[in-house]
């Protein structure tokens, strides 16, 4: 059993965005509401100056990220990848060495397959890993409910955006809580 006793830390953590796709649309069950979520869940990095960071499962065959999700991050923090795993992406890879991040909160597609791959991955090289189980799909329900379990049995925490955001501004006084809170309504 594995004992939760980490918080997310707002200087040490990022989020990283995985897959979401224009062409995994039709295919991933509750994709729009996916999309919505982890567009909330972007916001509020933003406006907590969190790093976003978004892969792309080989664009030039499944098509770009969806747009209302692009015009939210950086162009250069952007990364294409062929590997299910994110750390798979060399300059992702890189990016995070580079960077003072110890701790990565994970949203996309698909649960069991690209998002538990880079969890489990990360978790090997020391990361504390996050999930935001209502910024997570897959093609069935099954499949999602079976990479959160194996995501959680590698020593992952499971978390929804609301509880990122607050953990991440640790009180009320916190300069951005009012714009926040108006964000979670």
């Amino acid at each position: 059993m594995i004992t939760h006793n980490k918080k997310i830390n707002k200087d040490l953590c990022a989020l990283l965005v995985i897959d979401l796709q224009e062409r995994f649309a039709s295919a991933i069950d509750g994709f729009e509401t996916v999309v919505a979520n982890t567009v909330k869940a972007i916001e509020g990095a933003n406006i907590l100056d969190i790093p976003v960071i978004v892969t792309q499962q080989y664009p030039q065959g499944l098509g770009e990220t969806v747009s209302v999700i692009q015009e939210k991050v950086k162009v250069s923090n952007v990364f294409d990848k062929t590997t299910f795993s994110a750390l798979g992406s060399s300059e992702f890879k890189s990016w995070l060495e580079d960077s003072p991040v110890k701790q990565i909160i994970l949203a996309g597609i698909e649960t069991h397959v690209c998002v538990a791959q880079t969890a489990v991955d990360l978790l090997a090289l020391g990361y504390e890993v996050f999930i935001l189980e209502e910024c997570l799909s897959s093609r069935t329900q099954l499949n999602k409910a079976n990479g959160i379990d194996r995501i959680k049995s590698a020593g992952a925490y499971a978390y929804n955006v609301e509880s990122f955001f607050f953990e991440a501004m640790g009180a009320s006084t916190h300069p951005n809580f009012k714009e926040i809170s108006k964000l979670v309504k």
